[in-house]
């Protein structure tokens, strides 16, 4: 809506729609790629969660009667093994109801955050997830403040318009408190450098690179080209990281059920 009212007043109405597809098209094919990115992950966890509910109903019971006819003391890890096996055997539904809770709140996480202002400078912190937001939100900023800028729109009219392209509270913040000084006759630049976290050194950076020479649109264009190849390349690293990440951490809750098992199995046998 921004830059279509810019594209009026500026009258490059038809530049303006161009540049809302290619806003539009950018950020589905975003979606569309963090959504492939995460099939992978969740196929893998819906089999290794099959898997664990197997040993704990299943196999565990089985050999925890077997040692029990022995009378064997069993250690720590085993006991609590017992204990977590004994509760899912006696209370599956209770297990289901909260494996379901589960999923559920992963899958509203991400729109509770969006309601609660407290946690979106929580959200920009987080691991991983948290540099991602700003990527996007660095991206996003420079294209449309490009484009508006292209449409002759003012430098505090951009900045008004750029401030709703997010959800995020802290980033609305920061656009708002640049508009308060560029309004008192600071460059853009300058105004941009105390919240520096929020833009990243190279949207600061670029910018006064371009106020000094004067590049205009077509600068803060190309700068936009350089943020999402950065926002791809991030992209690509966190793929090649979750996937091994998640194995081990599969592998290690497997292998834990299993050691605990078998770990009675040892003490038996180093006594006989």
């Amino acid at each position: 809506m921004g830059l279509i009212a810019a594209g009026e007043e500026g009258g490059t109405f038809n530049e303006s729609l161009t540049n809302v597809c290619k806003i539009w098209a950018r950020n589905e094919d975003l979606h569309h790629r963090l959504l492939m990115m995460l099939i992978y992950p969740a196929i893998v966890l819906a089999v290794a969660i099959g898997v664990v509910w197997l040993l704990m109903t299943r196999v565990v019971p089985q050999f925890i009667m077997v040692l029990s006819q022995m009378n064997v003391d069993l250690p720590i890890p085993t006991r609590m093994l017992v204990a977590i096996s004994a509760f899912w055997v006696a209370h599956p539904w209770a297990v289901s109801f909260c494996g379901v809770g589960m999923i559920v709140l992963i899958l509203k996480f991400p729109a509770l955050i969006r309601r609660t202002p407290l946690l979106h400078g929580v959200a920009l912190r987080l691991p991983i997830f948290g540099q991602l937001i700003l990527l996007l939100m660095r991206a996003n900023f420079t294209r449309t403040f490009a484009q508006l800028k292209n449409a002759r729109a003012k430098t505090t009219q951009c900045l008004m318009l750029c401030r709703d392209l997010s959800w995020n509270y802290e980033y609305r913040s920061a656009v708002a408190r640049t508009l308060i000084k560029v309004q008192r006759g600071e460059s853009l630049s300058r105004a941009l450098e105390e919240d520096v976290d929020i833009f990243g050194d190279m949207v600061v950076r670029g910018l006064a690179f371009m106020e000094v020479s004067g590049s205009g649109s077509e600068g803060l264009i190309r700068l936009t080209s350089l943020l999402e190849r950065q926002l791809d390349a991030y992209i690509n690293a966190i793929r090649q990281v979750l996937d091994p990440l998640l194995v081990l951490f599969l592998g290690g809750v497997v292998g834990g059920i299993v050691f605990a098992t078998f770990l009675p199995t040892v003490a038996i046998l180093q006594h006989l």
